[in-house]
């Protein structure tokens, strides 16, 4: 099992989901209760929203 603590940055928590090679983590506050789960998927949405914003993110896909 995997965790993240609610303070942890996103890219610290995809960070987690590479080196332990799972698609979610388990969100769990200092005493170890569980608030949620955090997916690749929901990582993304948030990056695919500040990509919008971000014309570098373009340049990824023009690489001649």
């Amino acid at each position: 099992v995997v965790t993240v603590h609610p303070t942890d940055s996103l890219g610290a928590a995809a960070k987690r989901l590479v080196e332990h090679r799972v698609g979610a983590l388990l969100v769990v506050d200092q005493g170890g209760v569980l608030r949620g789960i955090l997916s690749y998927v929901d990582i993304l949405a948030r990056l695919g929203v500040e990509a919008e914003h971000d014309a570098r993110a373009i340049s990824l896909l023009d690489r001649d």
